[in-house]
């Protein structure tokens, strides 16, 4: 999974131009935007494959017995 999103941040960035025109084309934002906006996307994929696993491990809970009630 981390491969893939490396590989998706890498894609991004390979074709950010076509990506922010194909935006700008489709959704009418200014093409500067659209390219801030595949930037972030590219940089939200590096992140969370460097930080996702340790976002994703079990954290212990206080066992025991526990009730609820409605």
């Amino acid at each position: 999974m981390l491969k893939k999103l490396r590989g998706i941040g890498k894609a991004l960035r390979a074709r950010s131009e076509e990506m922010a025109q194909m935006i700008t084309r489709e959704m009418g934002k200014p093409i500067n935007q659209a390219r801030a906006e595949v930037a972030k996307s590219a940089n939200l994929c590096d992140w969370y494959a460097e930080h996702g696993p340790a976002m994703l491990k079990a954290e212990p809970t206080l066992g025991g017995k526990s009730a609820g009630s409605y």
